[in-house]
């Protein structure tokens, strides 16, 4: 009898669970499922920006509170040893650094006052530290604040712009262009002038150099009303130099530009009077006709410049070395005249010669 054989038993072998699998199928998954959220979202974000473009980053709306450039902080021993320059034609002061050398050309409208850390020299090398601070002053020519940064967009394209307050009077900072670029400009208007700040060399620390310049800017007579004349019939607008001055203004009981008009202008020592009723001068050393007033076969009649800009051409007349009268025309054709007194005996002294410019200076052209 065969002897019984024990079955063989092979083992039942499980096979383990592969865990790094699952884990990495899980990750591909999750990354899948955030890829398409962002791209989802995304989308969503585009569309908005088609339909609803953002406003241009370039341009900063003007805050309609205007910022002090005072409120810039500068300590004492900042301001140690700067200098004080003062300007009487124009009626302002301002401080500076004792180591800015001034170049004050300012004496009339069109003048400019540098102040710069460099002399000027001739094929002179520029440099990064450079500082040249440009002050400029001109007729006030009936334009907002707001427009003289745009007028530069042209060369520029829009750059930002904000109001601020130089010597408690409203200006507003913007850039003009300089070489082809465009460099920090502010802009602000008082009794009829156009005050322009240029800085010409623009780095991060002219910069501040040339706000706390501007923040010790104020005006002497600020808080003192100058007196305007103006004649509808002439076009003209004036502003009296002093409380010395009276204005009186006859339009013929027709108020109307381009009718006949004068303006009647006196102090203690001068008159000044502007009319479109035509006159000619007191005398003319060329006229050939015997009848007329001005003929002078002696040649006793000399004719000299008084004053020459803006339009306005003005010449003194003598006769017989004697002063008779400054008489000229204005820019838009009404003559002008000016006696003063004792003008036979004497000429004008620097002051009263510097009064009556300053008169000259302010006609301009009503809008």
């Amino acid at each position: 009898m065969d002897p019984i054989q024990t079955p063989i038993q092979i083992p039942d072998f499980q096979p383990k669970p592969n865990y790094l699998k699952t884990i990495i199928f899980s990750v591909l998954v999750i990354i899948t499922l955030g890829l398409i959220t962002y791209l989802i979202f995304q989308n969503q974000k585009l569309q908005k920006q088609v339909l609803n473009p953002p406003a241009s980053l370039t341009f900063q709306v003007p805050s309609p509170t205007s910022k002090p450039l005072s409120s810039i902080s500068i300590s004492p021993d900042e301001m140690e040893g700067w200098k004080t320059y003062e300007n009487d034609k124009f009626g302002f002061t301002f401080l500076y650094p004792q180591d800015l050398i001034l170049y004050d050309q300012l004496k009339q409208i069109g003048d400019n006052l540098l102040l710069q850390n460099y002399q000027d020299k001739p094929n002179r090398t520029e440099s990064s530290n450079d500082f040249q601070l440009v002050l400029s002053v001109g007729k006030d020519d009936g334009k907002s604040l707001e427009d003289y940064p745009k007028l530069w967009e042209t060369e520029l394209g829009k750059l930002s712009s904000e109001k601020i307050s130089v010597g408690n009077v409203s200006a507003i900072k913007g850039f003009s262009g300089q070489k082809n670029h465009a460099v920090p400009t502010v802009w602000l208007k008082n009794n009829g002038y156009l005050y322009t700040f240029q800085l010409s060399t623009p780095t991060s620390n002219t910069k501040q150099l040339f706000d706390q310049i501007l923040s010790t800017f104020k005006f002497l007579d600020n808080n003192t009303t100058k007196t305007i004349c103006n004649s509808v019939n002439l076009n003209l607008s004036l502003i009296l130099p002093n409380q010395d001055w009276s204005c009186k203004v006859d339009n013929f009981g027709k108020e109307q530009v381009g009718s006949d008009g004068t303006i009647s202008l006196r102090s203690s020592i001068f008159t000044v009077q502007i009319s479109s009723l035509g006159r000619g001068n007191f005398c003319d050393p060329s006229d050939p006709d015997p009848q007329s007033p001005r003929y002078d076969p002696t040649n006793a009649c000399t004719i000299s410049e008084f004053y020459n800009r803006n339009g306005i051409q003005l010449k003194t007349f003598k006769l017989n070395g004697i002063t008779k009268e400054i008489f000229g025309q204005t820019n838009n054709g009404p003559s002008l005249s000016i006696t003063y007194s004792g003008m036979d005996t004497r000429d004008l002294t620097s002051s009263e010669k510097t009064e009556i410019i300053n008169l000259l200076d302010s006609i301009a052209i009503m809008k």
